[in-house]
């Protein structure tokens, strides 16, 4: 059902649909590449889902430290009583960040994970059901995009910049 694909090893992105439930299902081994895990067959994972400032979902790895923070968080009854003036604080935007971290449930199937994305990354229309999404690896790095944003952010304006900061970036003469 995808619109375009393109495998390496490393890096990949291909266009994936969420169905009516909110729902994307994934090889399994991009998860276990990315994040260096290993899943079975009936496991059921979460993965914490952070918004990007172009419009794409992050997935981060279990073991990355933002992941464990979170879960920190989630875990705290109260996370530090704010006072009611406190919103434009350092500390208010700090848990209203965190707090917009979601989670992703990822129910394995044989060599297929159906990840099931939570009600406000749709209802915000981060991601929309019904369409085209882009699923994009490079390295530790999962993205989830509309394809319109992908498009958008991934067109490259001015071939030489790009080619002089991939030569910075990359080392190469």
């Amino acid at each position: 059902m995808g619109v375009f694909s393109r495998l390496i090893s490393e890096e990949s992105y291909y266009c994936k649909w969420v169905d009516e439930d909110r729902r994307i299902t994934i090889d399994a081994g991009i998860l276990e590449s990315a994040f260096n895990i290993k899943l079975r067959s009936g496991q059921t994972i979460h993965l914490w889902a952070v918004l990007g400032a172009t419009g794409q979902v992050q997935l981060l790895p279990p073991s990355s430290e933002l992941a464990q923070q979170r879960e920190s968080y989630s875990k705290v009854s109260s996370p530090q009583q704010l006072p009611w003036d406190a919103s434009s604080g350092k500390k208010a935007g700090l848990f209203r960040q965190l707090s917009a971290i979601s989670q992703v449930s990822c129910h394995v199937r044989g060599k297929k994970v159906r990840l099931t994305l939570p009600s406000d990354i749709v209802d915000l229309e981060i991601l929309r059901c019904d369409e085209p999404l882009v699923v994009s690896r490079v390295g530790e790095v999962l993205e989830l995009w509309r394809k319109d944003h992908w498009l958008s952010a991934s067109a490259v304006a001015d071939l030489k910049l790009l080619t002089r900061q991939a030569r910075d970036a990359l080392d190469v003469d």
